[in-house]
């Protein structure tokens, strides 16, 4: 007779595994769905100054690091990429937004002088 170790099926004891959080699981998704796509589109518009690569910058490099949040931080592995997939458009957007509103603020604001009349 096989002698069983806990409560837990030896074959899907790492499924159960409580891995330590760097962060409250509270803040964890405000901060992968709202303040990292922030920062990506502020660098994206900070690194190429052009609003058309800044765009395409900030939103491809939101999504590739909303994918690798995700799979960090899904402790199941039950979700991994298709969560990512689901909740993608938000921070695109957000990042995007951002690269746009600084891309606003950035530019010089010249007044034309009139000459004469």
């Amino acid at each position: 007779m096989a002698t069983r170790r806990g409560p837990v099926d030896p074959c899907r004891e790492r499924e159960y595994a409580v891995r330590p959080a760097l962060l409250p699981r509270d803040v964890e998704p405000f901060i992968v769905l709202v303040i990292l796509p922030v920062l990506i589109g502020a660098l994206a518009e900070a690194a190429f100054r052009d609003a058309k690569r800044a765009s395409l910058a900030a939103a491809a490099g939101t999504t590739l690091a909303v994918v690798a949040a995700v799979q960090a931080l899904d402790r199941n592995e039950g979700w991994s990429w298709i969560a990512a997939i689901l909740v993608s458009p938000l921070p695109m957007a957000l990042a995007v937004g951002t690269a746009l509103f600084w891309w606003g603020r950035t530019r010089s604001r010249r007044r034309r002088r009139s000459h004469g009349a």
